[in-house]
C-alpha cells in the first residue's frame, strides 16, 4: 500500500498553477484550499472540533491542547475577503482564540494573523484586505509566515519566533 502524504507546499504550488490558468472558479478554489488545510492539520494529528457547514471557509481545531478557530483564505490577486458572519458566530459560540490564515499563493506561503490584530490593524473596517496592509502587518510582526503544516502548528502552539536584534557596542580603550 502506498503511503499518503499531505504536503501543504506542493498543494499550494498546484493551486497557484490552477489559478494562473484562469479556468478554475475562484470560490471553489478558496473552499478547496480551506478544506485541504483542515485535512492536512487533521492528518498531522490535530483534532477538528467543528467545521463550517456547506462550503464554509472556517473550522475550529484543538492545537496544542487549546481550541482555535481558523478562517483560511487564498489569493492570487493580493486581496482577501473579510471573515464571514458564520465564522464570527463560531468564535463567539466557542469563546476561543481565533485568527485568519492568508495564503499568498504566488509565494507559496501562509500568514497567520491573530483575530484582534486582524480586526484592529489589518482589516480596519474594510470589506477586503489588500496586500499593502498584509505587508505592513508582516513588518510590524502581526502577520507570521509559515510554509508547512507543521510550521503553522508550531506557530499556534509556541507562538512566533522573535528574532533577536544584534546590538553592537563600542569597545572602550584599554585601561
Amino acid at each position: 500500500m502506498e503511503a499518503v502524504t499531505l504536503d501543504l507546499r506542493a498543494y499550494l504550488a498546484e493551486l497557484a498553477a490552477e489559478g494562473r490558468k484562469k479556468r478554475v472558479d475562484k470560490r471553489w478554489l478558496s473552499h478547496a484550499l480551506a478544506k485541504f488545510f483542515m485535512d492536512s492539520l487533521e492528518y498531522a494529528g490535530v483534532r477538528i472540533l467543528e467545521s463550517g457547514t456547506g462550503n464554509a471557509n472556517y473550522f475550529c481545531a484543538e492545537i496544542g491542547g487549546a481550541p482555535v478557530a481558523i478562517s483560511p483564505f487564498g489569493s492570487h490577486e493580493e486581496f482577501w475577503d473579510k471573515v464571514s458572519d458564520g465564522f464570527r458566530s463560531l468564535v463567539m459560540r466557542r469563546a476561543c482564540r481565533w485568527g485568519v490564515v492568508l495564503f499568498v499563493l504566488p509565494e507559496r506561503k501562509g500568514l497567520w494573523i491573530e483575530g484582534s490584530n486582524y480586526d484592529a490593524q489589518v482589516l480596519q473596517k474594510q470589506e477586503k484586505v489588500h496586500s499593502p496592509e498584509v505587508r505592513r502587518a508582516e513588518k510590524l510582526g502581526i502577520a507570521h509566515a509559515f510554509y508547512e503544516t507543521k510550521g503553522f502548528m508550531d506557530l499556534i502552539t509556541h507562538g512566533p519566533k522573535i528574532r533577536s536584534k544584534t546590538v553592537l557596542f563600542k569597545r572602550r580603550g584599554h585601561d
